[in-house]
Order: structure tokens, then C-alpha cells, then sequence
């Protein structure tokens, strides 16, 4: 089963709210106008029998002319959704669109790469992208690999969900197998 939660929505960021699974969608919004790449993602993903949640960090009331200011309260509530969310989620999928500059999703990479730990990172970031190679090599140096093509992020995070589910407990926010911690 899927479940998305779109901000400003609600989620429990110490918890996964009784669901098997938390991926979070960063990736290349650009206020509003880069296409709709999440839904996509969640749509076409294979999920097995998980229960999958989905945080979608993207608002359809998001208002351009929002100061983005520490000091505004939608602009900080926006980020701290999506900073949480990062931290909370078991699975973080960044998807980098090639037409775009997606500053606040390099950061975002940065914070997961820095943060890692009991969580995968998988990353879209095909050629042509004007910064791939400082995707690529953040990414080489904490052992994520890249796609080249959506499709191939979408079945290889499905994949890692259903092998997941059939071969690991959760235990809070750390997974761990037979023989000690096998995903982070």
C-alpha cells in the first residue's frame, strides 16, 4: 500500500506512523513549475506488499513570492518539514531534472549524505545536468550510486522495498537482519 503525505500535511517525525516503509521525494520542484516527477515515481513504483509512505515536499499552494527568510514562518515551517522529513525517512530518492539549477536539492543531498546513517540514499541525476559531476562525486564518496535514468531509480528503490520487507525487521529507525545492520 502507498500513502502520500504532501507539506504542509502532517507526519509523526519519530515514527513511521505504523507504516513498513518512509521514502522522501527531493528532488527538482523549482517553485512549483519543474514537472510533477514525484507522482510519477510513486505511481509507477512496485512496492510489494509494503506499506510504503510517501513524503512529498512539494505544496500546491505554495505562494513564489514567499520571503525566504528564517524569520517567516511558512518559508522556516516549509524547510523544517522537509529537513525533517529527510531525517525521518528510511529511504531518501533525490531526483536532479537536467533543465533545472535545483540549489535547495543540493543542499538537501548534502544533508542526507551527512546524515545517512540507518537510511539509503538513491539518487536520479542524468547528463546534462549543469552540476552532475559534483552529484557524482558527493555521491561516489558516501557510497550512493547514481542513475542516469528515472526508471532505473524507481525499480531499484522498489526492489530494495521488497527485499526489504521479505528479509529484515524494523526495529525504530535502524534495520537489522540475521547478522547484524544491513541497510544504512
Amino acid at each position: 500500500m502507498k500513502t502520500i503525505v504532501t507539506s504542509p500535511d502532517k507526519y509523526s517525525r519519530y515514527n513511521l506512523d505504523g507504516h513498513d516503509y518512509r521514502v522522501f521525494l527531493a528532488g527538482t520542484i523549482d517553485n512549483g513549475t519543474a514537472n510533477p516527477w514525484a507522482e510519477r515515481v510513486v505511481s509507477s513504483m512496485d512496492v510489494g506488499n509494503a506499506d510504503v509512505q510517501f513524503l512529498d515536499p512539494r505544496r500546491t499552494d505554495w505562494d513564489n513570492t514567499t520571503e525566504c527568510t528564517k524569520e517567516n514562518p511558512v518559508f522556516l515551517d516549509q524547510v523544517e518539514w522537509e529537513l525533517d522529513g529527510i531525517k525521518s525517512a528510511n529511504i531518501v530518492i533525490f531526483n536532479f531534472l537536467p533543465e533545472s539549477k535545483s540549489p535547495v536539492t543540493m543542499m538537501e543531498l548534502g544533508y542526507a549524505c551527512a546524515t545517512k546513517y540507518f537510511r539509503s540514499v538513491y539518487v536520479c541525476c542524468p547528463h546534462g545536468f549543469w552540476r552532475k559531476g559534483n552529484v557524482d562525486i558527493i555521491c561516489e564518496r558516501h557510497l550512493i550510486k547514481v542513475f542516469d535514468a528515472e526508471a532505473e531509480l524507481i525499480q531499484a528503490v522498489g526492489d530494495r522495498i521488497k527485499f526489504l520487507k521479505g528479509h529484515v525487521v524494523t526495529i525504530g529507525r535502524a534495520i537489522f537482519g540475521q547478522s547484524g545492520m544491513v541497510d544504512g
